[in-house]
Formats: C-alpha cells, sequence, structure tokens
C-alpha cells in the first residue's frame, strides 16, 4: 500500500461520518421544528458533519500528491519509518511512501491481538492482556515478553529467552529513546520531518530511527511493543 491509498482510505472514512452526522442532523432539526423546539442540537450535528467534510475534502488532496518513481526501498529498510495509524491498523512507511511493515489489530474479551505481516507474508503475532498489568506476549518466529512501567521517563522493557534486554525511555520532549546495553538502538521523534517528506507525510507524523545494526528478531519486537503501547 502506498501512502496515497492511505489518504484514500481516510477521506472514505472521513465522509461516511461526515454523512453520518448529517442525517442526524437534518431528521433531529425537522423533530425539534416540528415539536416547536429549539434547533441547537441538530445544528450541532449539521457543524460537526461539515467539520469531517472538510476532512475529507484535505484528504482527497492529499490522495493526489505525486510519488516519486525511483523507490529507495533499499536505502530505509530497517532505517527511518514513518508511522501512520487507521482503526485497527498500524502502518510502517518508508520515508518514499510504502508500507514496509503493517501490523493488524484485532480486539477481543480479555486481550488484544496483533499481526504483523511484511512484504505480504505473516511474520508472527503478539497479545496484550487487557486485565491486570499490561504484559505483550510475542509468539511465532520470535518470542519476546514486554512489559509497561508507568515510571517518570521510563516506558517499557522488551525481553527475549535469550537474557537480550531492551529499554524504552521517554525524556522530557515525550520523544521515545529506545537502548539495548545502555546504547541508543532508536528513537521515536513527532513533529520532526525532513524537508522532502512533507510533501507525502503530515507534519505531526511520528518517525522511527534505528541508529544502531538491529537484528530482525529485535526489529520484529519493537515494532509489536510500538504498535501497542505507542500513543500518536
Amino acid at each position: 500500500m502506498s501512502i496515497k491509498e492511505f489518504y484514500s482510505q481516510l477521506s472514505n472514512k472521513s465522509l461516511n461520518i461526515s454523512l453520518y452526522f448529517l442525517c442526524i442532523g437534518v431528521l433531529t432539526t425537522v423533530i425539534v421544528i416540528l415539536n416547536n423546539s429549539w434547533v441547537v442540537i441538530g445544528i450541532i450535528f449539521i457543524l460537526i458533519s461539515i467539520l469531517y467534510y472538510s476532512l475529507h475534502l484535505y484528504y482527497v488532496k492529499r490522495a493526489k500528491v505525486e510519488i516519486p518513481i525511483n523507490n529507495e526501498y533499499e536505502d530505509y529498510r530497517g532505517n527511518r519509518f514513518l508511522i501512520e495509524s487507521t482503526d485497527y491498523h498500524i502502518y510502517f512507511f518508508s520515508p518514499k511512501g510504502t508500507v514496509l511493515d503493517e501490523v493488524k489489530i484485532r480486539s477481543r474479551l480479555t486481550s488484544t491481538q496483533y499481526i504483523l505481516i511484511s512484504n505480504g507474508q505473516e511474520i508472527g503475532h503478539a497479545e496484550l492482556n487487557i486485565i491486570g498489568r499490561p504484559v505483550l506476549k510475542i509468539y511465532g518466529r520470535y518470542k519476546w515478553e514486554c512489559h509497561l512501567q508507568s515510571r517518570l521517563g521510563r516506558i517499557g522493557e522488551l525481553r527475549d529467552g535469550n537474557g537480550t534486554k531492551i529499554n524504552v525511555l521517554k525524556n522530557k520532549n515525550g520523544d521515545w529513546i529506545i537502548e539495548k546495553n545502555e546504547k541508543l538502538l532508536a528513537s521515536i521523534k513527532k513533529g520532526w520531518l525532513e524537508r522532502n517528506w512533507i510533501n507525502l507525510f503530515r507534519l505531526n507524523t511520528p518517525v522511527l530511527f534505528f541508529y544502531e545494526k538491529i537484528n530482525e528478531a529485535e526489529r520484529t519486537a519493537l515494532l509489536f511493543f510500538i504498535s501497542a503501547f505507542y500513543e500518536k
């Protein structure tokens, strides 16, 4: 999927919400007029409809953006990701506007399931319990256990069965700092884009950077952890 298709999804969603509130607004207005009541409630729904229609037009415009023909997929693979999301999907885009990895989200009664897809293939899945202390367990090709730690400056940690430990911290600017063996492994920054990315992505799009060489197991675990705990 490309960033253009992503914006088309958002455009259609905004249009559907706009039509929903428009119908409610019109029906409410008719009912209150027939009952000689105030029409303020109906007007509020119509204004909300106009707001979402404006979002629809915005995303229609973004969906028409031209994507460069030369795709530098290999240059950016595992190095820089731009994080976007819709309902039940987390997308990790390359700076060229192509989805490199996708995480599908499924809600269950006592847990939330995450499925990582890369190059059209399922890499693994993870499950986050929503009762009690949050613990994310990753299954499949790579097995990890991730704990959320709500302490000042600390978000959580990831551990595998071989003793590998990755710490996820938060600095005073709200950026995520990801460390392994006390060395900077990766970070997530929000509100920062390179100039040549602005044409494709929204200004507030979070950017994931990998600074150290990372293996596939660690990369997979971090993508799951980010999908489960990062709040855009």
